[in-house]
C-alpha cells in the first residue's frame, strides 16, 4: 500500500508514465481491481489515521533541496506512477517521474523552489490491470507542501516567550473581571493586567513576529490587508479586541 515517510482544484493532466503489461515476473498474477480498490481506500483512510506513525505526507520543505516523495506498494508490483503538482495562482499542471528504487518502494523528487512558495501535489498509480489510483482520492483534496527556511532559535524562544506571557496576563485579566462583577474588588488590577496584555502581545506579534516570518517564510507579514495567512489575522484580531476592551475599561474610570 502506498505509505508515507515523516519528513518529507485542478484539472490532472492528460500525460500518464508508460504502464507495463506483464506481471512483476515471479508467475503469480496481478491483483484483482477488487484489491487494488481495496487497497487505494486503505491507503488513503490510513495516512489520515497514522498520525505519529511516520507515515504522514511531506507537508513542508525546510531549508534547501528537493522535497522526496516515497511510495510504497504492497504487494509488490510493477506499476506506473507520477506526481503532479500546481503552484497556485498558477493552474498549470507540472509532472515529476516516479522511480523504482527497489522492488515495492518508488521516490519522486518536487523542484527546489524559493522559501514561502506553496504548492499543492498528488500522485497518480496505475497496475497492469489499468486500475488508476489517486493519492489523495479525491480531485480536491491535494497536498500542501511549504518551502520555508529554519528561524534563529533566539527569535523564536523570544516570540514564544511573549505570547505566553501575554495569555498569562489574558488569564489574570479575565479572572480580575470576574471579581469585579462580583464587587470583590476595584478594576485597577484588571486595567494593568490588559496593559501588560497589549505591551507583550505587540512585542510577540510585531517586532519578533515579523522577525519570525520573515525568517521563515521571507517577507515580513502576511495577513490583512497584505495577505490572508490565518495565523497573522488571529493575532492581529486578538491584539485590536483587546486594545478595544482596554480603552473601554479607561473611559469608564
Amino acid at each position: 500500500m502506498p505509505t508515507w515517510p515523516r519528513e518529507a482544484s485542478s484539472r490532472i493532466s492528460s500525460a500518464a508514465p508508460p504502464i507495463p503489461t506483464s506481471t512483476d515476473g515471479s508467475g503469480a498474477p496481478a491483483p484483482s481491481r477488487r484489491q487494488a480498490a481495496n487497497t487505494a481506500a486503505w491507503a488513503y483512510f490510513r495516512r489520515r489515521l497514522a498520525a505519529g506513525t511516520g507515515e504522514q505526507p511531506v507537508t513542508e520543505q525546510v531549508g534547501p533541496g528537493q522535497p522526496q516523495l516515497i511510495v510504497r506498494i504492497e504487494p509488490a508490483q510493477r506499476i506506473g506512477a507520477v506526481a503532479r503538482w500546481v503552484a497556485p495562482p498558477s493552474t498549470k499542471v507540472e509532472n515529476a517521474p516516479v522511480l523504482q528504487v527497489e522492488p515495492g518502494s518508488y521516490v519522486a523528487y518536487l523542484p527546489e523552489l524559493a522559501k514561502g512558495t506553496r504548492i499543492r501535489y498528488w500522485i497518480t498509480v496505475r497496475n497492469v490491470e489499468q486500475t488508476v489510483v489517486r493519492i489523495p482520492e479525491k480531485s480536491n483534496d491535494l497536498i500542501t507542501l511549504k518551502y520555508k527556511d529554519a528561524a534563529s532559535t533566539w527569535v523564536i524562544v523570544a516570540h514564544i516567550a511573549f505570547m505566553f506571557g501575554a495569555f498569562f496576563f489574558m488569564i489574570l485579566a479575565l479572572l480580575g473581571s470576574i471579581r469585579m462583577l462580583r464587587g470583590l474588588e476595584g478594576k485597577r488590577s484588571t486595567v494593568n493586567a490588559a496593559r501588560w496584555v497589549l505591551i507583550l502581545c505587540f512585542i510577540g506579534t510585531w517586532p519578533l513576529g515579523l522577525a519570525l516570518n520573515y525568517q521563515t517564510f521571507g517577507v515580513l507579514w502576511q495577513g490583512f490587508p497584505f495577505g490572508s495567512d490565518v495565523t497573522d489575522n488571529k493575532t492581529q484580531a486578538m491584539f485590536l479586541f483587546w486594545l478595544v476592551c482596554l480603552l473601554l475599561a479607561c473611559q469608564g474610570r
